[in-house]
């Protein structure tokens, strides 16, 4: 499970990681959680590789009524049954993946009322690209574009916290998981938690995992 991650990192990482600008709207956040707008990068079918605005939350295209009655929790998929689960068989048959790039993710331990949150991130201190699948649904609104975070089994780093941790790809293979011309074999494969040594964790203050843009997005031009 992936329910909340630390998009404070910088642009020109950004920018220098996937070539891209960040949309001029994004105004960077301590913690996100699900629901909340967060920057993807995918690449739609005819077009280029592009960075848009998501929600956090995958609205299939299939859903028909609004989106404060849509009840599903659509924030993490579970890599091993993604293809049968109703609401992410279409994104995922489709190819519709993405990178998701965040600083961090946080997990908690402990009892009820007294659970600890920890950190956790690359050991090196560069940012993490977890893979992920989205959504463009017609809403109330207008059309709105939403993703979904692919999680898989935790390595013996996570699995004191949790059982399960989001996907995370390496450099290497962040083009193959774009192009739906990828065989499907070499997606399935990435599907997998990453070696324990290339993560590292750290305690934290829970005030430091709540959601909070970095400036309100609706003040951003």
């Amino acid at each position: 499970m992936c329910g909340r991650v630390n998009g404070n990192f910088h642009p020109t990482n950004f920018r220098s990681m996937f070539g891209l600008l960040l949309p001029p709207q994004w105004p960077g956040a301590y913690a996100v959680a699900p629901t909340m707008p967060y920057p993807i990068v995918r690449l739609p079918p005819g077009e280029r590789v592009q960075v848009t605005l998501a929600r956090w939350g995958l609205v299939p295209a299939m859903y028909h009524g609004v989106l404060r009655q849509f009840k599903p929790s659509t924030f993490n998929a579970r890599s091993e049954d993604v293809k049968q689960r109703p609401s992410f068989a279409l994104a995922y048959r489709e190819a519709r993946r993405c990178l998701v790039m965040v600083q961090s993710f946080y997990e908690w331990s402990g009892k009820q009322g007294q659970r600890q949150p920890y950190e956790i991130g690359r050991a090196d201190g560069r940012p993490l690209v977890l893979g992920g699948l989205w959504e463009t649904w017609l809403s109330e609104f207008g059309l709105m574009e939403t993703f979904t975070l692919l999680t898989c089994s935790a390595n013996d780093l996570i699995a004191p916290l949790h059982d399960r941790q989001p996907v995370i790809l390496e450099r290497s293979d962040w083009r193959a998981w774009l192009d739906p011309r990828t065989p499907e074999e070499k997606i399935t494969a990435l599907l997998r938690p990453c070696s324990a040594d290339v993560l590292s964790i750290s305690p934290v203050n829970s005030q430091d995992t709540r959601p909070m843009h970095k400036r309100s997005i609706e003040q951003v031009a």
